[in-house]
């Protein structure tokens, strides 16, 4: 009988162990530590617009003039000048608030062919280059082709000139508009005073 009470005792001893250690570790249990993060990002606004206006259209087959009484002064069934005309010869717009630094560069490439005459109609003669165009940038100079007698080169330079800005780096956040915007307009002006002019100008 002394032996089962010693057993007994020693199973509660036993027991009470495991419900005590079972709790410890329940306790453990609920000391914890824990972290967490987030961020979110979207691509940067680029935001830039480029738009040539009115190129494909800077020469006409029709120009009116409201002084003549059929109001139309030059008909042609394909793209001509004249003198007394005038008209666009095309529009840059660059619009945009760019969130990047950008880099504008503006050009303009002029090709002239056959702007040459002979005032005298003498195959002896050399024919020289001629054009009596004014080429103006709104807000801006003015290029006058007649100044230009005998150098193609000269004028092709000063009429790019009017347009063509050196590539620049604008600071991030700058409003494009107007700043870059760029619109050249042409004129054939009408001179009866210039005979030596109205000569030249009939040879074209």
């Amino acid at each position: 009988m002394k032996k089962n009470k010693l057993f007994l005792l020693g199973l509660f001893v036993v027991f009470a162990a495991v419900l005590s250690l079972s709790l410890v570790s329940n306790t453990l249990a609920k000391y914890t530590t824990s972290d967490s993060g987030s961020d979110t990002a979207r691509v940067a606004k680029w935001g830039v617009t480029v738009e040539v206006i009115g190129a494909e259209n800077a020469f006409g087959t029709k120009y009116d003039d409201a002084i003549k009484a059929d109001g139309t002064k030059v008909v042609s069934t394909t793209d001509v000048l004249a003198p007394g005309t005038n008209g666009t010869l095309g529009q840059i717009n660059i619009d945009g608030q760019p969130e990047v630094m950008v880099n504008v560069n503006v050009s303009l490439t002029i090709t002239l062919t056959n702007w040459v005459v002979d005032h005298d109609n003498n195959d002896s003669t050399p024919e020289t280059f001629y054009c009596p165009i004014v080429f103006k940038a709104v807000g801006g100079a003015t290029v006058d082709g007649r100044e230009y007698v005998g150098d193609a080169d000269g004028l092709k330079t000063a009429i790019e000139a009017l347009v063509t800005k050196s590539a620049t780096n604008v600071t991030v956040g700058t409003d494009l508009n107007p700043t870059y915007d760029v619109t050249v307009t042409w004129e054939w002006a009408y001179n009866a005073t210039g005979n030596q002019t109205d000569i030249a100008d009939t040879a074209l």
